[in-house]
């Protein structure tokens, strides 16, 4: 009877850590393709910026992956890269910065992603929270 509850009790712990959803790095937004401009002002805009809807939806969960690993894992000047044979893409992510502020570790990184020959490239901030997660607090 002990062992049964203890059993139950492992169980429910175990789903209630699976179903919480720390930030990905990528919204639920980002599975549709970004949406189109509607003024020539804002393509403009969009054409002189990368972000994540640069990236095909089938290497946007490769890339998270690599990011995630990133900042847990790598230090400063080391890189993760992944790749697609399907699709062809390929990517990299690079720890440029680490900094603390008053609430963390901040880490600064650079992606870099390869459609066909084509290299996307820009630059994320996330700081570990006191939560056990990452929150990426600025985008260029």
């Amino acid at each position: 009877m002990v062992l049964g509850k203890l059993l139950i009790t492992g169980i429910a712990i175990n789903i209630a850590s699976c179903s919480s959803n720390p930030e990905l790095y990528y919204g639920a937004d980002t599975l549709k393709r970004s949406p189109k401009p509607t003024n020539f002002v804002h393509r403009i805009m969009q054409q002189s910026s990368n972000n994540a809807y640069d990236i095909p939806a089938a290497d946007r969960e490769r890339h998270q992956r690599c990011v995630f690993f990133a900042l847990d894992t790598l230090d400063l000047g080391e890189k993760c890269d992944w790749h697609n044979s399907e699709t062809g893409t390929k990517g990299t992510v690079k720890i440029v910065r680490i900094f603390s502020t008053s609430s963390g570790v901040c880490h600064t990184f650079f992606s870099t992603v390869y459609k066909s020959t084509t290299p996307v490239s820009w630059q994320d901030t996330a700081c570990f929270t006191p939560q056990n997660d990452w929150k990426f607090v600025s985008r260029y």
